[in-house]
């Protein structure tokens, strides 16, 4: 089986368990040049990605079972002959050109490391570039053996450095306890320190919302964190600094406090938002003196109607016009008679309209 066989085998079938590594590590051994096979392997790490017929691998995929023949390659750590040097050396480098420095990414960078491990090509790279880029895996457990590997040892103190700026403290204590620092990092300062900012982000986060949701989600980061000091206070006997029971009893508070406040919370299935509380004070009603009622003007109606003067392009200058009577209210009487037998009604006489008298003019 060569390598772009091996890697479809994983892809397939790659479950991240002891029972696949233990098969992989044991394929390893029994290769002839276990480092060129697993180079090999490495192909379709970037896109392209390998295929089978026309089925693209997906990149998660193939970066997993990579990852995954490093690791074991660099556990039984064979002899790595120079032409395989030269290419992994190679695609180190080619590697770092296509990687993406964020926590997104963390796949690309952990199997840069275990490239670097497994081949031995720290030397080939500026330690404190590499450093940098530890620092975004400084949570997974290879990180401590990468830095022996690596033998980046004198560069140790200035990772952990980098994490505590980076307000990454449990992952600083794990490597100051690795690497016996602790007389130069003493934790009892870093977790005061954490504590004294996970008080001031909850705070943060409560009044940036100024709602009960904001308060729920500011209790339950204090909760978090709280559990992440009393974790690290259990693993590294820090009982001397920090009492487990106090820390214990302020959890308890803590989330008494949030299920009290859950029970506040707005309807989830409501589909309509809800304004914080800054929002339903401005939107409340002001009580406001009411304004005295005035009384609303009555128009008598008129029962007579002026007929309105003809207009100057009508009549001549020396014309007057004389009064007319109002309209004749009876309507025809003969009209009306006819249509007595008649299930049609008579047509309605007009009652004054638009329409303009005529105007007789005086000779």
């Amino acid at each position: 089986m060569d390598g772009k066989a091996l890697q479809i085998f994983l892809n397939k079938g790659c479950k991240d368990d002891e029972k696949m590594k233990n098969e992989v590590s044991i394929a390893l051994r029994l290769s002839s040049d276990p480092a060129k096979l697993v180079l090999d392997a490495m192909e379709g790490f970037y896109p392209p990605h390998l295929r089978e017929g026309d089925v693209e691998f997906k990149e998660v995929v193939v970066k997993r079972s990579c990852n995954l023949l490093l690791e074991q390659l660099m556990k039984i750590s064979p002899t790595i002959k120079p032409h395989v040097r030269k290419e992994a050396t190679k695609l180190a480098f080619l590697w770092m050109t296509k990687m993406t420095m964020d926590n997104q990414h963390c796949l690309d960078v952990l199997g840069f490391f275990y490239l670097l491990a497994s081949y031995g090509l720290a030397s080939a790279f500026d330690s404190d570039e590499l450093i940098s880029r530890l620092v975004i895996i400084a949570r997974n457990r290879q990180t401590p053996e990468f830095l022996r590997v690596l033998e980046l040892g004198d560069k140790i103190p200035g990772f952990i450095q980098n994490l505590i700026l980076k307000k990454q403290p449990m992952e600083a204590i794990r490597f100051i306890f690795a690497f016996e620092m602790v007389y130069r990092f003493p934790p009892e300062a870093i977790l005061r320190d954490y504590l004294t900012c996970s008080q001031i982000a909850a705070r943060k986060i409560r009044w940036s919302s100024n709602s009960i949701e904001g308060l729920v989600e500011s209790l339950n980061r204090r909760v978090s964190d709280l559990v992440a000091v009393l974790k690290c206070v259990e693993d590294y006997k820090l009982e001397s600094i920090f009492s487990p029971n106090t820390l214990k009893q302020q959890i308890k508070d803590v989330e008494r406090q949030l299920s009290m406040r859950k029970t506040k919370l707005p309807d989830l299935d409501s589909k309509s938002p809800q304004p914080n509380l800054r929002e339903k004070n401005r939107l409340a009603p002001k009580s406001t003196a009411s304004a005295p009622v005035l009384p609303s003007k009555s128009v008598s109606a008129t029962t007579g109607s002026r007929v309105a003067p003809p207009s100057s392009t009508s009549a001549p200058p020396s014309a007057s016009v004389p009064k007319t009577d109002p309209p004749y209210q009876g309507g025809n009487k003969r009209r009306q008679a006819q249509y007595q037998s008649s299930d049609k009604p008579p047509r309605e006489q007009h009652q004054g309209g638009n329409k303009r008298p005529r105007i007789q003019r005086l000779h």
